[in-house]
């Protein structure tokens, strides 16, 4: 991989059919990535082009385009108490060191906020420099015990269904505003 020269322009819209394959590489880099810092390929498996092209049917879908070439792409939805989480968000390595991920994050926080949603919640992979340490630049802090009543409920549910996190997984939170 080599860095992209700095775009002019981003632009975050939503998955179009035009943008499957190359959301697809991403994908699959960005796991690639993960794997290299530690985490386990088990831990993490890779959607495929079919899992990518059914995520719009219970996620908003963001995707970055850096003049014209896609540059990465998010995924999150409303969960219950009104709590944004973010289930998927990926950069193209090549892109990387330019602002493709505060963009789709931005998309995101106007989304939540427009849908009066105060917290989004995001796990991360601790020992991934592309999780955890990049989330923590974009304002995401640890969850703490005394979190607010909205974090602590959705805690709650989602423990109902199974384990929070998988081995190697923090969960982050950041305020909407």
């Amino acid at each position: 991989m080599h860095e992209a020269p700095a775009p002019s322009k981003i632009r975050v819209v939503g998955l179009q059919d035009i943008h499957l394959d190359p959301v697809l590489e991403i994908e699959q880099l960005s796991k690639a990535q993960h794997h290299h810092s530690g985490v386990s390929e088990g831990a993490l498996p890779t959607r495929t082009l079919r899992d990518i092209a059914q995520l719009p049917r219970k996620h908003n879908v963001r995707v970055a385009e850096a003049d014209d070439h896609v540059a990465g792409y998010g995924a999150w939805r409303d969960e219950e108490p009104g709590v944004g989480y973010i289930e998927e968000l990926a950069v193209h390595p090549d892109y990387q060191a330019h602002p493709v991920g505060s963009a789709i994050l931005d998309k995101i926080r106007e989304e939540a906020r427009a849908a009066g949603i105060k917290y989004l919640a995001v796990r991360a992979w601790a020992h991934s420099p592309t999780s955890k340490d990049y989330l923590l630049t974009q304002h995401f802090l640890p969850v703490p015990e005394d979190a607010p009543e909205e974090l602590k409920t959705w805690k709650e549910l989602q423990s109902a269904a199974g384990p929070l996190l998988q081995d190697g997984q923090v969960l982050l939170y950041s305020l909407v505003n």
